[in-house]
């Protein structure tokens, strides 16, 4: 149907419901083909008539201009006044203004008490038009919220959306009815349902007031039921509670104005949000200002912009600011007005912003009457919440322990003051609390209201429970999402400056906030109180635990806290401090703490003064990936950095502070570049755009106030904003842009942007291969598609700005003229990706870096690119990297770059030769950018931006690989012995991959080989701690003997070589060496250097060993494939193999003597295989399989099969009843192998578990990987389901544990396995590296010293202390 005949049956529906009957016409219109067969039993299966009517009207619309007609001339013959009444309703419209459409509409929400729009308000298209689209789509028994602040406009914005005849008398042709419900009580809400009843009906038995709500709902259902009311819109406004939705949930569509984001969250899939900004925009305020005060727009003083930024836009606080200045004028015009007005502001002097249509004089005087008409007990709970700023949320529990009161008395004392509208209460569903705040009103008038005597008691008040909570334990403070954030502010209003020492250099309350805060609150609380912790010079302390938290600070929130931090909550922290220098006041404290620590372990890094120290001076963990950053013109204290999600965060590079984020892009932003003079930035973003910001106003903004100012205590963030705050909370949901400018133009993701340095032109190049040059204005120049034929990846301009450059993935750089867009050259030689483009100061040379090389273009001319140009290449020192990112030095003598195996190199272009490298990081570095003044350079990876101190950085380090070997030569454990294998980072001429060995606790080198000719990657050491064996790349096996103290280089003794990369070693008995090969050949090296070859392995050989027999020292070998062999060792003779896994990848070998496995069954195997009986091999494959086979007879002694998947590493107790296995996924699973047990699985590791050790009794357990862990284990007495397990022969049913029991270090206790027994666990300490996961772990006979080497290259001698 047209859009008027549909109005035309929309009027007259009453009537047709009323005298209609289908009978009448449903022939007519079958004849007519309107209706068809399967619709004309559909409407007459109807039970009654007005439902067949209801269901006719429904169905006609849908059909055509022609069934209105058709319709008509069907109600000729028996219902012409019905078929008049049709024509006079279209020829009404068809005659009519669009005023009379609106006239129309106007009825209808006259008839709905849809409350008339206000005569001074600011049509907010953006949400406008969201609540259209949104009730467009609104189908019968959904919900539709609109979601915002007190006073933001919801109500009127809804209103608004409804004033649309074609929206209403389309989708909502059943009327729409409003409905205020407030904080409606039962008996309130009965009233409002019986109103809405008698709306909906002229019955007068609809006016007897039902007696409880059950009822009413059930008269409103019934009324809804009606047909010529199925499709109408049930409006409810100022929702607070969820009950109220569950009393208007009858199949009705339903739009819900709200504060409380979560009331739909009950009808998850019923229901659809539109959220509403928190404030106007500065374009909205001044439109408010203009037609409240009746001048325009472009006459509107700067003060009416300045308070718009002042009050943050609050549509109420703008709209009590109009009434003010419309008061004013009718006095004597004075520009001063506005100035007063932003004075009253300022100062939160209501009282002279008076609002000439309310019933009070102000906003004060309203407050006033509130407050005066509590009862004393609750007068003095709300004098009491003036202790608290204004934007926070205040937990219910804070009220618990600051008023000494239970939730329930809390909430009910908190109810009373809701209801006087001093207080907002927000359910927080996921944390399963309640929380509170005050509008800034109301902040306001409490700061003038009370005395600083009086807030000083209040504040002490508070502290003193607080204290009074953890019995004077600073660790033990709750983390209730309130105090730690704000016990400083606490301290000092309390005028308690004495506390400010203990607590801030505390390491037990220093934990507890890093892991409710992060580092940045607490960099913050140390300056702003550094004059109450110095004490005026006389400690020194700040400095040190300022320089922990900055550099370590970020490590602390990761690591997990073990169950003993019941008893002790500051261990993982006191760990941590431990590891700064001896010389640190952290240190010291940490070391007072493990002296007096009783049974909680703790661990002495015995070698850590004689590593580098690191050079970071901080790391900002952010709450997404990390995409680009840079830095500020301003300030080079401020960094921009864009993330994964669209936004773009302003933050302090010094102290980690951040600033109000910016919003606008829906989908990733790839770069940042700031224009040449700091004023604005420009982002370039996969939603195919460029925005251009104003960086000026949010520096400005960032150091509008006295970072250092402890008067207000209100820097520190709160935890969880309040909704009518100026918090934006849901950025991603809300139509937000704070750009000043957008750019469109680009048909795919853009990838690169540029500002020229002369300021005129923007370039950006996207994933087409297309780059556009664009005026700053946002004007395209010029546009050149399929530029090359790949992703373009980079750009940038010239220093004179008079040429640019792109480099894209097809591997070319190009040169364009900025003039004309016209190529000026191609450099062709990059064979991969182009990742980054440096132009120099004097135009006259290139600098592009690909994915794996480096090249640098020097032309002859000086002023202008040519085909003269000499060319230079640098290539990766390591082929398996990948160049990611890269910046060069304004001195442009240095270029950085960010590799994918988390480190940064640092060039000497000059040189040709990277001359420093950084590892470490939590990811690739994707992302780097140096300091204006050079001295800092800022490299992004993964959620993390570290900030490097240049000036501190040694030119050249040698670090260590982090696959090594280790023995204590004896029981003392300064026998120790480790042989490293060094690693330059790609620095030339540096030592890389020799072999470096190292004495004693303090990890002293002793020597060092002299160059063998190929790199080193496998080393073992003899158990005499004398001599060291090593494998190369080249297949190369050497030995040398191991110096007793410092000397020269050692001249390595070649014993010979495979002919292929060395993967196994071990030593034998008198000095024999064994080794394995990828060239699948096992070798036996003896003294005489004769060597015996061991062939016919199918696969690598990855673990070898040489062990005594009956006949001669056997030699053993195991290969990928799961093949094992026994060679006789003299001759190279196979004397038995055996198969231990087939079809799937063996990823870790054990050889193992278990006096067990020669018992099993009931024989030795002696005479069958020369073999020990005692000699099992232990294997473990992707597949999540692990087998025990005893070499004697090949027979698979027990099999299991884990749950978790690919096994890399296991250890087996010394009486070989514990099975440890370390998985992929970060679990470490204990199994009993002597009886039937469930398996435990102690879940701590983020990724793979590289290393175990297990002790020999079999208590204690060590995993490495990310971190290190020390586990405790307790063993229950378990009954045996079968009895011992048997020796099984191969093929036989394999022993699969029963269901697995996990163990939770978060519950603070261990986990106890279901009945039948098993074993139990405890985490007794968690020790984090400086680099990101270590691989291989020793420890001592004693269990009291462990070795391990990070993949940042540094060792770490751990003792027990």
């Amino acid at each position: 149907m047209e859009e008027r005949q549909k109005r035309a049956l929309t009027r007259a529906r009453s009537k047709l419901l009323k005298d209609l009957d289908v009978a009448d016409v449903l022939d007519h219109l079958l004849s007519k083909e309107i209706i068809h067969h399967d619709d004309y039993d559909v409407i007459k299966a109807k039970e009654t008539r007005k439902e067949r009517v209801a269901a006719l009207l429904t169905l006609l619309p849908q059909r055509g201009p022609q069934a209105f007609e058709e319709l008509v001339e069907g109600l000729r013959p028996n219902n012409s006044w019905l078929a008049d009444e049709l024509e006079s309703q279209l020829n009404e419209l068809n005659d009519s203004s669009s005023t009379s459409a609106a006239d129309e509409l106007n009825n209808v929400m006259r008839a709905g008490a849809v409350p008339t729009l206000p005569a001074f308000h600011v049509p907010r298209q953006v949400y406008t038009e969201a609540v259209r689209a949104e009730l467009r789509e609104l189908k019968e028994g959904r919900f539709l919220a609109v979601h915002g602040m007190a006073g933001i406009g919801k109500s009127v914005c809804v209103n608004h959306a409804l004033r649309d005849a074609e929206l209403v008398f389309s989708h909502f042709p059943g009327g729409v009815f409003w409905v205020s419900v407030g904080q409606a009580d039962t008996d309130v809400l009965i009233n409002k349902v019986q109103a809405l009843c008698e709306r909906l009906s002229d019955d007068q038995a609809t006016a007897l007031l039902p007696p409880t709500i059950e009822i009413a709902v059930e008269k409103l259902r019934k009324l809804l039921n009606q047909p010529a009311l199925r499709n109408c819109l049930l409006v409810l406004d100022d929702v607070w509670k969820p009950d109220v939705l569950a009393v208007f949930d009858l199949g009705a569509s339903v739009l819900v104005t709200t504060r409380d984001a979560a009331l739909v969250e009950r009808f998850e899939g019923r229901a659809a949000m539109v959220q509403m900004k928190d404030g106007f925009s500065l374009a909205e305020s001044q439109e408010l200002f203009a037609k409240r005060l009746g001048i325009p727009k472009q006459d509107l003083p700067r003060e009416a912009t300045d308070i718009h930024r002042r009050c943050g836009g609050v549509p109420m606080v703008i709209a009590l600011l109009c009434s003010y200045l419309a008061g004013k004028r009718r006095h004597r015009e004075s520009r001063d007005r506005w100035q007063k007005c932003l004075d009253n502001l300022r100062s939160a002097n209501y009282e002279k912003l008076r609002m000439q249509s309310s019933a009070h004089e102000n906003v004060t005087d309203a407050i006033e009457l509130s407050v005066n008409s509590l009862d004393d007990e609750h007068a003095e709970y709300f004098r009491r919440l003036a202790v608290f700023g204004a934007d926070i949320n205040i937990p219910r529990q804070v009220l618990c322990t600051y008023w000494k009161m239970t939730a329930d008395d809390v909430d009910d004392c908190m109810l009373y003051l809701v209801k006087k509208s001093l207080v907002q209460e927000m359910e927080d569903s996921k944390l399963d609390t309640v929380s509170y705040s005050m509008h800034d009103l109301v902040i306001d008038y409490m700061t003038k209201k009370y005395t600083p005597d009086e807030k000083r008691e209040l504040h002490a008040l508070l502290l003193d429970r607080y204290l009074e909570a953890c019995g004077g334990d600073y660790g033990r403070l709750p983390d209730d999402e309130y105090i730690l954030w704000f016990i400083g502010h606490h301290v000092h209003g309390a005028g308690r400056y004495e506390l400010f020492p203990s607590l801030y250099f505390s390491l037990a309350f220093v934990g507890n906030k890093l892991r409710a805060t992060g580092p940045s609150d607490l960099l913050n609380d140390y300056r702003k109180y550094a004059a109450f912790l110095d004490q005026g010079g006389k400690d020194s302390r700040r400095r040190d635990f300022e320089n922990f938290v900055r550099t370590a600070g970020h490590r602390l929130p990761a690591l997990p806290l073990p169950p003993s931090a019941v008893r002790d909550p500051s261990a993982a922290v006191v760990q941590l401090a431990l590891c700064e220098r001896d010389v640190s006041a952290v240190y010291e404290a940490a070391s007072r703490v493990a002296r007096t620590a009783g049974d909680q372990l703790f661990f002495r890094w015995c070698n850590k003064e004689a590593m580098r120290w690191s050079h970071v001076l901080l790391t900002k963990v952010f709450s997404g990936p990390v995409c680009d950053v840079v830095f500020t013109l301003a300030q080079d204290n401020l960094a921009l950095t864009a993330y994964g999600d669209g936004h773009i965060k302003l933050w302090n590079v010094v102290t980690g502070d951040e600033h109000p984020s910016f919003y606008g892009h829906t989908e990733r932003v790839q770069q940042l570049t700031v224009s040449p003079d700091g004023s604005r930035f420009v982002s370039a973003s996969d939603d195919q755009t460029l925005k251009i910001w104003d960086l000026e106003a949010a520096v400005r903004a960032a150091y509008g106030t006295d970072e250092h100012d402890v008067s207000s205590g209100q820097r520190s963030p709160s935890p969880r904003v309040r909704p009518s705050s100026g918090a934006f909370l849901f950025p991603e949901a809300a139509p937000r842009d704070d750009s000043l400018l957008t750019l469109r133009g680009h048909r795919a993701a853009v990838l690169c942007v540029d500002w020229s340095p002369d300021g005129a032109h923007l370039l950006s190049g996207d994933v087409e291969g297309t780059f556009k040059l664009w005026d700053v204005l946002g004007g395209p120049l010029f546009e050149k598609e399929k530029a090359h034929n790949g992703h373009i990846t980079c750009c940038t301009f010239s220093p004179d700005s008079t040429y640019f450059a792109t480099g894209a993935a097809d591997g070319r750089v190009r040169l364009w003229s900025t003039r004309d867009a016209s190529l000026l050259y191609t450099f062709s030689q990059h064979h991969l990706r182009v990742i980054s483009l440096s132009l120099s100061k004097d135009n006259n040379s290139i600098v592009s870096v690909a994915d794996n090389e480096i090249f640098c273009w020097v032309w002859d001319t000086s002023r202008r690119p040519s085909r003269d140009y000499v060319e230079v290449k640098m290539q990766a020192p390591n082929e398996h990297d990948l160049y990611l990112c890269s910046r060069l030095s304004r001195d442009q003598r240095q270029l950085v770059v960010g590799t994918s195996s988390n480190m940064y190199e640092t060039w000497d272009l000059l040189e040709r030769r990277v001359i420093s490298t950084q590892r470490g990081f939590a990811g690739s570095v994707t992302s780097l950018v140096f300091s204006h003044d050079g001295e800092r350079l800022l490299a992004g990876a993964g959620d993390m931006v570290t900030s490097c101190s240049l000036t501190r950085t040694p030119k050249v380090e040698d670090s260590l690989q982090p696959l090594f070997s280790a023995r204590f030569a004896s029981p003392d454990p300064s026998s120790l012995v480790v042989a490293a294998i060094t690693s330059n980072n790609g620095v030339q001429g540096q030592l890389d991959r020799e072999l470096m060995v190292l004495r004693g606790l303090d990890g002293t080198i002793v020597t060092t080989t002299k160059p063998v000719g190929e790199k080193i990657c496998i080393t073992e050491i003899n158990q005499a701690g004398t001599m060291v064996a090593f494998g190369c790349e080249d297949g190369s096996v050497g030995v040398y003997e191991i110096a007793v103290a410092s000397a020269s280089r050692a001249e390595p003794n070649i014993l010979g070589k495979h002919s292929q990369r060395v993967i196994s070693l071990q030593f034998g008995p008198d000095g024999a060496v064994v080794s394995g090969s990828e060239d699948r050949n096992m070798k036996v090296w003896w003294p005489d250097r004769t060597n015996v070859t061991c062939s016919g392995n199918d696969g690598a050989v990855t673990q070898v060993g040489l062990y005594d027999s009956s006949e001669g020292l056997l030699a053993v070998s195991c290969s990928r494939d799961g093949t094992l062999k026994v060679y006789l060792a003299a001759s190279g003779k196979l004397l038995s193999a055996h198969v231990a896994h087939s079809g799937s990848t063996v990823t870790c070998y054990r050889i193992v003597r278990l006096a067990a496995a020669a018992r099993a069954n009931g024989t030795s195997g002696r005479g069958e295989s020369p073999c020990p009986p005692d000699l099992v091999v232990v294997t473990a494959a992707v597949d999540g399989k692990v087998k025990m086979t005893r070499l004697s007879t090949g027979a698979v002694v027990k099999s299991f099969t884990l749950d978790q998947g690919p096994v890399r590493t296991f250890q087996l107790s010394g009486d070989g009843s514990l099975l440890v296995t370390g998985h992929d996924d970060g679990d470490v699973v204990v199994t009993r192998t002597d009886i039937l047990c469930p398996p435990l699985v102690l879940k701590l590791h983020q990724s793979w578990v590289h290393d175990l050790a297990v002790s020999p009794d079999g208590r204690t357990i060590v995993s490495v990987g990310d971190c290190l862990a020390w586990w405790r284990l307790s063993n229950k007495q378990c009954t045996p389901e079968h009895g011992r397990l048997s020796a099984q022969a191969p093929g036989s049913p394999r022993l699969r544990p029963p269901e697995k029991q996990y163990f939770s270090y978060w519950s603070g206790r261990p986990v106890e396995p279901p009945a039948g027994g098993g074993v139990t666990a405890e985490l007794r300490q968690v020790f984090a590296f400086r680099g990101t996961l270590a691989r291989r772990l020793a420890v001592d006979d004693d269990w009291t010293t462990l070795v391990t080497i990070d993949d940042a290259g540094v060792l770490y001698v751990l003792q027990v202390m």
